[in-house]
């Protein structure tokens, strides 16, 4: 089942419009995979100041597909940050 696109574009993470503009319809799946990105997003920009679109590219919808945790993922987007930095 896909949905058709009906966002307020003005709400949403930079990363979630970007998601968003790619695809001509969000199945359920993308869906809860934005609403666990936005809780990645959310968690990294606590620790680290930016948006997930700032930084090096993840594994983010495999991941999501895997069944890691927000937690986990923002934990290792922020030490793969880390590594590049240093």
């Amino acid at each position: 089942m896909t949905i058709n696109k009906c966002v307020n574009r003005n709400s949403m993470s930079r990363y979630r419009q970007y998601f968003v503009k790619r695809k001509q319809e969000l199945t359920n799946q993308d869906l809860e995979f934005l609403k666990w990105m936005d809780q990645v997003e959310d968690l990294v920009q606590a620790k680290i100041g930016l948006n997930l679109l700032d930084i090096n590219d993840m594994p983010y919808y495999v991941s999501f597909e895997d069944g890691v945790t927000m937690e986990e993922m923002a934990k290792q987007t922020i030490n793969s940050f880390n590594v590049i930095i240093y």
